[in-house]
């Protein structure tokens, strides 16, 4: 049986049909996945230990890559197919990644909420570099530090 508990990232579902698997990122930087039908271990993505516990997940609408956020401020795709690691960078933000959403618009892109700043960012997978930035929050907002309140920021992000 698999458990999620409060020290648990995120989790999401691949498959469709007949084929149903639970994704789990955990607080050691790893990403599970179980086969919901009989409760067996399909495989397991390691992702490095300095990047921190993984805080968030998306995957393309065709499942063929998943990107991790982390609480570091890092975000890397795999390749659900080989899986292998494609690309890793660290946002310029070292705050908690808060959620992640694949963009509809192009299939390189992911929208990235950042705990804190009220920021959501448009990021390419590809060059690592951030596109757009959007902020929520009165016009005096200093985007130079975490807002005060302690659960501010993006909860959550649709595509």
């Amino acid at each position: 049986a698999v458990v999620a508990t409060q020290s648990t990232g995120d989790m999401d579902t691949l498959g469709s049909g007949n084929q149903q698997n639970l994704v789990v990122g955990t607080s050691n930087g790893n990403i599970v996945c179980v086969d919901m039908r009989c409760g067996s271990f399909v495989f397991k993505l390691s992702n490095k230990p300095q990047y921190g516990p993984v805080s968030a997940m998306c995957t393309d609408r065709n499942e063929h890559w998943i990107c991790l956020g982390t609480r570091h401020g890092w975000l890397t795709c795999w390749d659900l197919r080989f899986r292998l690691p494609i690309t890793s960078w660290q946002t310029d933000r070292t705050e908690p990644i808060t959620c992640l959403a694949p963009s509809l618009a192009c299939s390189s892109t992911i929208h990235v909420g950042i705990k804190g700043y009220n920021e959501v960012g448009t990021w390419n997978m590809e060059s690592g570099c951030k596109e757009r930035a959007f902020w929520y929050g009165p016009a005096t907002t200093d985007l130079s530090s975490p807002a005060d309140q302690p659960n501010s920021g993006v909860h959550s992000v649709l595509p």
